[in-house]
């Protein structure tokens, strides 16, 4: 099983949007998919018609010593899931002990057998919850903005985290690479802001995805009527999926 996080600092960058179209889109090339939605706002598991509610499965569980295949879900887009929970907002006060940042890496040694990748939405920090996703990960993606905060997102992530992750804990984490998201070309700020990713991008070594994502409403439509956007008759459904074959020739698959 390839674990992969969809990692930035910075909010508002379509970071659910891209990990939930990775599941989806993975799921429908026949892939078995686990998702997690490490983000205790959930927004990934509300995007697919879960709440937190009475059956109290969900990833908070997880961290407290239960099993991962005792608190999934499948969702109505195939795949399984792991929900988010409120209960994590207070992780980095409550899971703080020496080891918790393997919490995740440990769990799915269970379940290691039962998928060929987990999908893991992170929240925009750079805490627990991001570390534990970043250790238990074989790669991850990092979704930006052509926008000035998205690029000093992209320092503060790699030099803040990634760096020491790799260093001190994972040594295989690959970046996979940096995808453009919610890009809108006819705009002279975002062209420049492109540019200025990608040369970025080539001081940190990190790869820029060809495929990227175009600003669309079709985005937020499809995460209110709870559907899988790669499979709509959409121009970002073309740019959503060309991202998901190139990740998966990155990846080797």
């Amino acid at each position: 099983m390839k674990v992969i996080s969809l990692s930035n600092q910075k909010g508002g960058v379509g970071k659910t949007t891209l990990a939930l179209a990775l599941a989806a889109g993975l799921k429908k090339r026949g892939y078995r998919v686990l998702a997690i939605d490490a983000d205790p706002q959930a927004n990934f598991s509300t995007s697919v018609g879960f709440e937190e509610g009475p059956d109290n499965k969900n990833l908070y569980n997880v961290f407290t010593g239960a099993k991962v295949k005792d608190n999934t879900v499948t969702t109505n887009l195939g795949f399984d899931l792991v929900k988010g929970s409120l209960r994590l907002t207070n992780a980095d006060r409550e899971f703080s002990a020496l080891g918790s940042e393997r919490i995740i890496k440990k769990a799915l040694k269970h379940v290691t057998d039962d998928y060929d990748f987990c999908i893991i939405d992170t929240p925009p920090t750079l805490g627990i919850l991001t570390t534990c996703a970043l250790v238990a990960s074989d790669a991850m993606v990092i979704p930006v903005q052509a926008s000035l905060f998205s690029l000093q997102g992209i320092f503060q992530l790699n030099t803040e985290l990634i760096q020491k992750i790799k260093e001190d804990i994972n040594p295989g984490l690959q970046v996979a690479g940096i995808v453009i998201n919610q890009y809108n070309p006819q705009a002279t700020v975002r062209r420049s802001m492109k540019e200025e990713i990608e040369s970025i991008a080539e001081t940190l070594d990190f790869h820029v995805f060809d495929s990227i994502i175009r600003s669309a409403a079709a985005a937020e439509e499809s995460h209110l009527l709870r559907t899988d956007i790669t499979s709509s008759k959409t121009k970002i459904s073309a740019d959503l999926n060309a991202y998901i074959d190139e990740l998966l020739k990155r990846l080797g698959e």
